[in-house]
Order: C-alpha cells, then sequence, then structure tokens
C-alpha cells in the first residue's frame, strides 16, 4: 500500500508544474506577495525575435506583459486557461489583427493595454467577455472608424484612449451611452486626438477655434491643446462645474474674460503655458476658492499688479517663468494668503505643504523698483519654495548677467536736480554749453524746454555718473539775439520730476551794424513747413521784431524757375498761410520777409513735389513733400540754413549733408548758395524717373546724390 502511495504521489508531483506552467524561456516571471497574504505572478515578454506569444504560461499569471515583439497576432485559444489574469499588455508589438475570441474566458481581466500596433479594427464584441474591464487603451494604431455597436460593450470602461489613430469620428452613441451624457457628433480632423480617460476629455484639433458646446457635464479633466483658441469668454465652462483639472496649453490664448471661469468651484488644476497672454484678469479666481496649481509659463506676462494673488487662498504651485516681468513688487507675495497662511503655521510650529514659485528666466530690471523683492528672495525659506533660485538681471547694463544674491540695490529717489550757472550772457556769434546735473532713482530722462524749440533744435548729450546721476549738457552754436530766454531742465522718472531754469542772454556784438541794418538789427523771422498732405503745404513762421502788433510781411511763392511769384502782404498777429494745388513733380519756392524789405536768394524754403499724383490719392494720408532742402533764418549771416522737420528721412538726409539741421554745428560755407542752382537743375531728371515717397523708401539706391559728388 506505501508503494501505491508514493506512485501516486509522484504521479501529483509530477503534474503539479504541468497545471500551473513553468516560465517560458524567452519570458521573465516572478511571484509577489501581496497584502492580504495572496501571491501575484507577474511574466514579462519582450524577444524581439518572438513572433508569436508563448503556449505555456502559468495558470496563475495576474500580470502578462508582452511587448516590442514581432508577433502580429495572437491565436484565439492562447489565453484561455489564464482565469486569473488581470492585466494584459500587448504595446509596441506588430499586431494587425485581434481575435474576437482572444479574450474568451478572461473573467478577471481589468486592463487591456494595446498601444502602438497596427489595428486597423477592433472587435468590440469581444469585450463582452470580460465584465470587469474598465481600461481599454488603444492609442496608436490604425483604426479609421469605431462601429455603433462598440457602445453596448464599453458601459463599464472608466479609460478609453482613442488617441493617435485614423478616427474622422466617432459614433453619437459611443459618447452617449459611456458617460451617460447627450453629446453632439464629433468631427475632428486628421491631426486631432480624443482622450476619454476616467471622465476626462483630450482635444487637440487644429482647427478648434472656440470651447466646444458639447463637452459631457460630469467632465472631471479637460485638456485642449495646440488649437487655434484665441479667448476664453464669458461662462466658457458653465456647463462643466465638475472639473476639477483644466488644462488649456499651446493654444493662442490672448484673453481671458473676467467671468470665464464662472462656476468651477471644484477647479483644482489651471494650466495655461505656451500662450498669448499679456494679462490675466485675477479677480476671476474669485470663482476657483480651492484652485491648487496655477501654471502660466510661456507667456507674455509684463505685470503683476499687488493684488493679484489675494483671491489665491490655497494655490501651493505659481509657475510665471518665461514671460516678460521686469518689476514685480514684494507686496505681491507678502499679501498672498499662502504665504501669511504658512509664516502663521510656522510660528507655531505646525506642519504645512510647500508652496512652490517658478519666476526664472524673466528680463529682470535690477534698478530701485526691484529692491524690495530682492531682499524679499534673499532672505526666504520654507515652505516658501523658488523652484530656480538663481534669478538673473537683464538691465540697466551695469547688473545684466548678475543674480539677485549678488546685487545691492538703492532706494528709490525723486530726481534732484542742480546746475553750476544759472545766468549766462554771451555775445552774439558765440558758442555757449548749457548744463545740468541730476541725482535720481531710477536714473531720470532728461528733456530741455525753451522758446523757440519748435522751430530750433539743439544738440543735447546725456552722460551717466554713476548709479543714481546723470549729466546733460545743451550746445548753442554760433548764438543770436533769438536765443535769449529761459533755458529748463527737466528731469523726470517714476517718483516724479523736477527742474531747474537757466537764464541766457545774448547780447549784440560792438560790430553788428556791419552785417544788419539799422532797421533789422533787433528783427528775426524763422519759417518752417508745419504741415504737409495730398493737397498742399501750410507755412509757418516765427518772428521776433521792435514791433511785433505793426509788422507787416511779405510772402513770395511760386515756381522755383519762375520770375515772378506771387506775392501775399500778411499783417501783424498772423504767422502761418495755407498753400493749396500745388503741381506734382515740381519744384517750389516760398520766401518771407518783412514789409519793407525785398526777398533775398537766402531767404527762401525749396521742396519739390512727388511725382504721380494720382498715385498719392489712393492713400488715406500721404506727404507728398519729397524733398524739403532748407528753410532759411531771415536777418542772419548768409548761409545759416534749417531743415523741415517734417522732411522725408532720405530727403532730409540729403539736407543734412548740404546744411546743418537747425543751426545745429557749424554753418553753411558761402559756397552752398552758389552751388544751389546746380543742385536743384539735377533734380530734374530723378523726379521725372522715380523721385516720390514710396520708391525712395524701397529703393534707397536712388537717393538724392550727396553735393560732393556733384
Amino acid at each position: 500500500m506505501w508503494v501505491a502511495m508514493g506512485v501516486l504521489w509522484c504521479l501529483a508531483l509530477r503534474e503539479l508544474p504541468q497545471a500551473l506552467g513553468s516560465c517560458p524561456s524567452q519570458c521573465t516571471c516572478s511571484l509577489h506577495s501581496l497584502s492580504d497574504g495572496t501571491k501575484n505572478r507577474v511574466v514579462i515578454c519582450n524577444d524581439p525575435e518572438m513572433t508569436l506569444p508563448p503556449m505555456m504560461i502559468p495558470s496563475d499569471t495576474s500580470k502578462l506583459r508582452i511587448e516590442k515583439t514581432a508577433i502580429r497576432r495572437v491565436p484565439g485559444d492562447t489565453l484561455q486557461q489564464l482565469t486569473r489574469l488581470e492585466y494584459l499588455w500587448l504595446p509596441y508589438n506588430s499586431m494587425t489583427s485581434v481575435s474576437s475570441i482572444m479574450l474568451r474566458g478572461l473573467w478577471s481581466l481589468r486592463e487591456l493595454r494595446l498601444p502602438g500596433n497596427h489595428l486597423v479594427s477592433f472587435p468590440w464584441g469581444a469585450l463582452g467577455d470580460t465584465p470587469q474591464l474598465c481600461l481599454l487603451d488603444l492609442h496608436g494604431n490604425r483604426l479609421s472608424a469605431v462601429s455603433a455597436e462598440a457602445a453596448r460593450y464599453v458601459r463599464n470602461l472608466t479609460f478609453l484612449d482613442l488617441s493617435s489613430n485614423q478616427l474622422m469620428h466617432l459614433p453619437q452613441q459611443l459618447l452617449t451611452t459611456w458617460s451617460h451624457l447627450q453629446a453632439g457628433p464629433f468631427s475632428p480632423n486628421d491631426n486631432s486626438k480624443i482622450i476619454l480617460v476616467c471622465r476626462s476629455l483630450l482635444c487637440m484639433d487644429t482647427s478648434l477655434r472656440k470651447i466646444l458646446g458639447n463637452i459631457p457635464k460630469d467632465i472631471k479633466k479637460l485638456r485642449i491643446e495646440n488649437s487655434h483658441l484665441s479667448e476664453l469668454p464669458h461662462g466658457s465652462f458653465s456647463n462643466n462645474s465638475a472639473l476639477e483639472f483644466l488644462w488649456l496649453n499651446f493654444n493662442n490664448i490672448t484673453e481671458i474674460h473676467p467671468g470665464a471661469l464662472e462656476h468651477l468651484r471644484d477647479l483644482r488644476e489651471l494650466r495655461l503655458q505656451g500662450n498669448r497672454l499679456c494679462t490675466v484678469p485675477w479677480t476671476a479666481f474669485q470663482a476657483t476658492p480651492v484652485l491648487n496649481i496655477l501654471d502660466l509659463k510661456h507667456n507674455r506676462l509684463d505685470v503683476l499688479p499687488k493684488q493679484a494673488l489675494q483671491y489665491l487662498v490655497n494655490l501651493t504651485y505659481l509657475d510665471l517663468s518665461f514671460n516678460e516681468l521686469t518689476v514685480v513688487s514684494e507686496d505681491v507675495f507678502i499679501q498672498w494668503p499662502m504665504y501669511q497662511k504658512s509664516r502663521k503655521l510656522i510660528s507655531r510650529a505646525e506642519g504645512i505643504s510647500n508652496v512652490v514659485l517658478a519666476l526664472h528666466n524673466n528680463p529682470w530690471m535690477c534698478d530701485c523698483h526691484l529692491k524690495g523683492l530682492v531682499q524679499f528672495f534673499k532672505f526666504i525659506r520654507p515652505p516658501v519654495i523658488l523652484m530656480n533660485s538663481y534669478l538673473m538681471c537683464r538691465s540697466p547694463l551695469s547688473k545684466a548677467g548678475k543674480f539677485f544674491y549678488e546685487v545691492e540695490l538703492n532706494s528709490c529717489m525723486k530726481p534732484k536736480t542742480s546746475t553750476s550757472n544759472s545766468n549766462i550772457t554771451v555775445q552774439v556769434g558765440l558758442n555757449i554749453t548749457l548744463s545740468c546735473l541730476a541725482q535720481a532713482s531710477p536714473l531720470p530722462n532728461i528733456v530741455w524746454n525753451y522758446p523757440l524749440k519748435k522751430l530750433k533744435e539743439f544738440d543735447v548729450s546725456t552722460s551717466p555718473i554713476g548709479e543714481d546721476s546723470i549729466h546733460s549738457e545743451l550746445v548753442i552754436p554760433l548764438a543770436h539775439l533769438t536765443d535769449s530766454g529761459n533755458y529748463t531742465c527737466v528731469a523726470s522718472n517714476s517718483m516724479g520730476s523736477s527742474s531747474v531754469p537757466i537764464s541766457l542772454q545774448v547780447q549784440p556784438a560792438p560790430s553788428s551794424s556791419s552785417y544788419l541794418t539799422s532797421s533789422e538789427e533787433h528783427s528775426y523771422i524763422y519759417m518752417r513747413i508745419a504741415k504737409q498732405t495730398v493737397y498742399g503745404i501750410v507755412l509757418e513762421w516765427y518772428a521776433a521784431t521792435d514791433n511785433p502788433s505793426e509788422t507787416w510781411f511779405t510772402l513770395y511763392f511760386g515756381i522755383y524757375e519762375a520770375v515772378k511769384k506771387e506775392t501775399v502782404s500778411i499783417g501783424p498777429g498772423i504767422n502761418t498761410y495755407w498753400v493749396n494745388d500745388l503741381l506734382p513733380a515740381t519744384k517750389y519756392e516760398a520766401c518771407i520777409s518783412l514789409q519793407s524789405q525785398p526777398p533775398h536768394k537766402d531767404q527762401c524754403i525749396v521742396f519739390v513735389t512727388g511725382n504721380d499724383i494720382s498715385e498719392l490719392y489712393k492713400r488715406e494720408r500721404v506727404i507728398h513733400i519729397i524733398v524739403v532742402v532748407c528753410a532759411l533764418a531771415l536777418a542772419v549771416p548768409v548761409g545759416v540754413y534749417v531743415c523741415a522737420s517734417e522732411a522725408h528721412l532720405s530727403c532730409l538726409g540729403h539736407c543734412l549733408d548740404n546744411c546743418p539741421p537747425r543751426r545745429n554745428g557749424s554753418r553753411c560755407p558761402s559756397t552752398v548758395i552758389e552751388s544751389r542752382e546746380t543742385m536743384f537743375n539735377n533734380l530734374t531728371t530723378g523726379i521725372e524717373e522715380s523721385l516720390y515717397l514710396g520708391e525712395i523708401k524701397e529703393d534707397q539706391s536712388q537717393q538724392i546724390p550727396n553735393r560732393e559728388s556733384k
């Protein structure tokens, strides 16, 4: 009897491996103990030369993973003995089809993953053999259609991934059944993705330009990425109050309405990375009281208001990196409810989760306005953590490339201006330099104001002296009597402005009668073209005379070559004259003089009109005076020119080559007048060929040649 029992025992031991199965030679097997005392067998096969799944897989396998092999199909009866199988992963093989009976007997199966294969169809009816299945991953295949019958077999799924296929549409029955919602038909293009994952939706439709109106109501996670979505209007998600995760990365969003986030009281994550936001309506976050994560990196934000974070009471992650922030007040973070809460809990020695800030890769301007923030981050401690603590200055030049912890910044200061000489007296014809010094933080802008600024511009130079001082000079070459007056140096920055006046008196030279008659001794006229349109020009002049209320002027105007020009007598108190009906491609001359004095050859403005007047009428507003050579100041030595301020740049450049701008620099020599006739005669050919505004812009090679080349 004992012999018989021994034989039976040996036979049982021999049959046990066959019942459980030994590990296939092309796979690895492991046995894991679970917390409930049971064991979990995992089989992994990844031999790239494997063309069929192994036949002798242990029957107690709960997780089977076959990946990156040459398997094209799984025979229908291969897996039927694996009644304990819960996870079947077959990713990145070469499968072209799935047998309708492949899942038969897999009553315990919970996950089926088939991503990265070559499936053109899927046997949805096979899911009837897997009542416990809750995850189906068909990502990255070649599915071009989903049959309507699929809706019958996906009722228990909580994860369905159909992304990166060739789907043109999904049957409405599938969406309706899957989340018990009424959803309209979905028709994305070939590049779109739809993911239905644990009540989640991912849309990557490049043609999408507004928020979809048929998003299932119980969706908890919504991702809309790589689309042409440009704005979030009011109530964009009013039908999706269950949303907890909203990802809107890499779209073209430029505007968010203050009411766009209404009804999203459960929202925990909002990601807006890679959009084009210049501003954010921070008050909109009143509607999201439990928001934990706000990602705004790679946008164009340049301002962060002091009250920006006051409604983000539970925020623990804020990413503002890769924006255009230059200056931010430390009050933004000091007044942040999460920061204040963390400080209180620290003082009570209570635990609190970390608060993460990302502010790197912004063009920080390290001047006095940033002093508070720099100091704040120098002494910041957990639970507030900087994702990248190496914040770097972009400007000013003296601080560029330095880290926050390396710089010491001054406090902001309103400008204080001063001058070494506030009363200056000089004689006519001398050069004079006015100067002022301004102390301020940040460095101020310097502007000089004086009576004839609209008609004459002088050289102004500014140079920094240290970090909080700047020196400015205004140079008046060859001073005239009309240059007398009060000159004001104005320094201004964000903290305010300050000014210092300088009184300049220009006295006549003892020999002034040698070049001025007694009646002209104190009379000066400056003329310019004040306005230019397609219809004509406005001449404007400034006169300084002994008796302005009694002074009359004579205006001479006509074609440059004409011997006799139109004359107009202009009474006291008038300083402008409108000239209409100008001919195209014509050279004109305008002169003005005191009525008792005849006009002189060098007391005029000469200009040329555009070539094709029909082209100019097509423009809404086009300056057609394309060449304004020089406006002459009357009653001053020969050769002093003032170039018209509104001349086109290319024409103005020609003018600058031939005369000093607004008496800036040395006077033109007398040879200028002698050569002017030749110069303007040579303009005729250029006018007839292509001398009009548009062509000068397009082809700088057609500019008027310099006088030296003639």
